[in-house]
């Protein structure tokens, strides 16, 4: 793993880890160490070491610690620059670690938003009979995949746990209305509770539809939460608030998979702690996922209900119907043949330049 010297020279007790590196890194080319005339292959990362680097300008440094060492090392790093080495989210055996990949890489062909965990370790084997030369398996912050996965299981030896960071994290919580303070102080109280229970935890608002979308994009919420999706009107009748329902189609047609919960008066009447006990229950909520080997074809009297569906909205176009169309093609499409449906609507799609604001 890479690191900055002046981070290195911070940690605590460096010096007796007995960090080995090889000094004939070209990254250090201009800092070799002699001894009776002969470049030094071989040497001990130690405080002294690390100011002769940064005297000669020499800002970063490359080494390979084994888990004793990357552990004490990390420790510092993760208390010190917390947004550079964040602390895990999750710690998972290796099994652990291929079933949710392998539910993460089957979500991620079907939905625009990608989901991916993150190695905050660095896996590596020893090279050298002292065991200090070692080569990297799986590198520091790596994007797990299946090939990862084998490396793993081939040189990691024991019931080994690995942590991991899941960028599906946090809450975005969607008002649309800055006016709805009342609802918004409600949720957030009940939201800063589950904050509480997790270890990593961002959480995030959002008054208008672009906010929204744009917010859920960039920053990867695990669970959004709808404010006022029902509420009664001067009748006293309930019903659902138009803007909140876009906004969950808008989101919903980004990621077929999307975790949600919808609060409405019942919800806010509700008191704190059981209202944090529905979204803490609603964040951990897992998912269900079917793995389908092959796509059937689909029963003539479904595939005619579609096309009739692309006929109407062709010609009566809708962004909410399209949305609504878009889901269930996309809630069906790891089991059903559907491209071909789904190319209609993309086209139907281009035909009518709709923006909702």
């Amino acid at each position: 793993m890479q690191l900055k010297l002046k981070h290195l020279l911070e940690t605590p007790y460096l010096d007796e880890l007995q960090i080995s590196i090889e000094t004939t890194n070209i990254e250090r080319s201009h800092a070799f160490s002699l001894k009776n005339g002969q470049v030094i292959k071989q040497k001990l990362l130690t405080t002294s070491y690390i100011r002769e680097l940064i005297s000669r300008q020499i800002n970063t440094i490359t080494i390979h610690p084994d888990a004793n060492q990357f552990s004490r090392i990390i420790q510092h790093l993760r208390a010190s620059y917390p947004d550079q080495y964040p602390k895990p989210t999750n710690t998972f055996t290796i099994d652990e670690l291929e079933a949710l990949l392998t539910q993460y890489e089957e979500m991620n062909k079907y939905s625009e938003k990608k989901r991916y965990l993150i190695l905050l370790q660095e896996i590596t084997r020893p090279i050298s009979a002292d065991g200090r030369k070692r080569d990297v398996v799986v590198p520091y912050k790596a994007a797990l995949n299946p090939a990862y996965i084998l490396k793993m299981r081939k040189y990691e030896t024991g019931n080994a746990c690995y942590e991991c960071f899941d960028t599906e994290q946090g809450i975005l919580i969607i008002t649309i209305s800055r006016d709805e303070q009342d609802t918004l102080h409600t949720i957030m109280a009940a939201a800063d509770l589950v904050a509480r229970l997790e270890k990593y935890f961002k959480l995030d608002l959002a008054y208008s539809i672009p906010e929204a979308f744009e917010k859920f994009k960039a920053n990867q919420p695990k669970l959004v939460v709808f404010g006022n999706y029902k509420y009664k009107n001067k009748n006293g009748d309930e019903v659902i608030n138009a803007k909140a329902r876009y906004s969950y189609l808008e989101i919903r047609n980004f990621d077929i998979y999307l975790k949600c919960l919808f609060i409405d008066q019942v919800n806010l009447q509700e008191n704190r702690e059981k209202l944090a006990q529905e979204i803490l229950t609603a964040y951990k909520q897992p998912y269900t996922i079917t793995i389908s080997d092959s796509k059937v074809p689909l029963q003539e009297p479904d595939k005619k209900k579609y096309l009739n569906l692309l006929e109407k909205l062709n010609r009566q176009f809708s962004m909410e119907e399209y949305l609504k169309l878009s889901i269930q093609l996309k809630s069906i499409e790891n089991t059903y043949q559907v491209a071909f449906l789904k190319n209609q609507l993309k086209n139907i799609h281009k035909l009518h330049s709709v923006t909702y604001k």
